[in-house]
């Protein structure tokens, strides 16, 4: 059974006449008469009582015409929505998301994303990679955007690295170790590892160890770190309203330096910290078919 069968079906009872029936089919009567036999035969029922100068459904037709507009609107929802999902204009689509990776790449993005993809559900979780790379294995998401880990070495993951993002050390404008400076280019580094320390959880060890070098602390030592969270408003807390230094990326900091609240200590150390960029790269299962809507949004973050 073809479904154009089924729709010259319902078009022959609206019409009940071959003649109007075949013009809206955009065939010629001989065709469309066809049609409505092959049916007919496959059906191996009678659907239609012809006379010289009528059409009438039969009782058995009368039955099936409402089953088959059922099933021809339901074919052509299902090529609209085809349309739409090969355009990326349509559907649902789940990827994931670091928290860097949240607010530096997607936070400006996603505003547009109601108009890019009108008629959409785009789900994002947050987390760290080795939480997101086990939904990429499970299938929950269909990408994740964020610090790759070692995925980068699997070759069952595709990764684009995405622009790495510059850090530093923050802390609040009226901080102690400021009130007990000379000014700038006055502090000595080691003068940091008098305070409290805070960074989002997910941050790469290789960052820390870095830093932990620089201030020439013992292999096995550690920065003095107090809170390590993946949420930035207790990060910002943790840094305004008390005595805690902030390792993280700049950008995310950057309107707390604009309104005075918090400053750089990259500008007051008579050492420079050694800049550590934090990595991140849009990441995906090797082999596995992306949906259209998946395809635009990594085209647009590695663009």
């Amino acid at each position: 059974m073809e479904l154009r069968h089924l729709h010259h079906l319902v078009l022959l009872a609206d019409e009940l006449s071959f003649t109007r029936a075949a013009d809206r089919a955009n065939l010629s009567q001989t065709a469309f008469s066809r049609s409505i036999q092959v049916l007919e035969r496959d059906l191996n029922v009678r659907l239609f009582d012809r006379k010289t100068r009528s059409v009438a459904l039969t009782a058995i037709g009368a039955q099936l015409v409402s089953r088959a507009r059922t099933l021809a609107h339901d074919a052509e929802i299902f090529s609209q929505e085809a349309s739409y999902l090969a355009n990326g204009r349509g559907g649902r689509m789940a990827m994931g998301a670091s928290l860097l990776a949240a607010d530096v790449f997607l936070r400006a993005r996603v505003p547009a994303w109601s108009i890019v993809f009108p008629g959409t559900q785009i789900t994002v979780k947050v987390g760290q990679w080795r939480t997101l790379k086990s939904l990429l294995e499970h299938g929950e998401i269909e990408f994740f955007i964020g610090y790759p880990g070692d995925i980068d070495q699997d070759p069952g993951f595709v990764v684009h690295t995405l622009e790495s993002q510059p850090t530093s050390v923050f802390c609040r404008a009226d901080h102690p170790l400021l009130a007990n400076s000379g000014g700038k280019r006055t502090i000595r580094t080691r003068q940091l590892l008098a305070f409290p320390w805070a960074s989002v959880a997910s941050m790469d060890h290789s960052d820390t160890r870095r830093l932990a070098s620089h201030f020439q602390l013992d292999s096995e030592a550690e920065l003095p770190w107090n809170l390590l969270c993946d949420h930035l408003d207790l990060l910002r807390d943790a840094t305004l309203l008390g005595d805690s230094l902030l390792f993280s990326w700049c950008s995310w900091v950057q309107p707390y330096l604009e309104r005075g609240e918090m400053v750089d200590l990259a500008d007051y150390l008579s050492e420079r910290i050694p800049n550590s960029p934090l990595s991140c790269a849009v990441v995906h299962p090797r082999g596995r078919s992306l949906s259209p809507m998946a395809n635009r949004v990594i085209g647009m973050l590695t663009e």
